[in-house]
């Protein structure tokens, strides 16, 4: 069994495995060619909440996982006025992120092995 990368997040990780457009998870698993699945678990429209709430029902073996990637923080920000916002507050946000790495920690993945991403502007 080979050890994983995990990439977790929401579309920009998800759309990261395009190879037509070069995407960053992608370019992670042609680096890995045999030397470790890397496991795409970016969602479409997720913020840190949804992440949070669905992380125990995803199937990761985390004593197998060697680098964990989370980039999270795009569908948070969106602006709260509108109606159909997945708006989270900074705090929350803040709050679901160490929620999220105290998960894994707790599963096994040492913490130099985690990689906190920000969306890019």
């Amino acid at each position: 069994m080979f050890k994983q990368v995990v990439a977790l997040g929401d579309s920009l990780t998800e759309m990261g495995s395009d190879p037509g457009s070069a995407g960053w998870v992608a370019q992670m698993q042609n680096l890995c060619v045999s030397k470790a699945d890397v496991l795409n678990r970016g969602f479409s429209g997720y913020t840190s909440r949804y992440i949070k709430l669905i992380l125990p029902s995803l199937k990761i073996d985390w004593d197998q996982t060697i680098l964990l990637t989370v980039l999270l923080g795009t569908n948070d920000a969106e602006v709260p006025d509108h109606a159909d916002t997945g708006n989270v507050p900074i705090s929350e946000f803040t709050a679901n992120l160490r929620d999220i790495i105290q998960y894994v920690l707790a599963h096994g993945v040492p913490a130099d092995r985690i990689i906190l991403i920000t969306p890019p502007p």
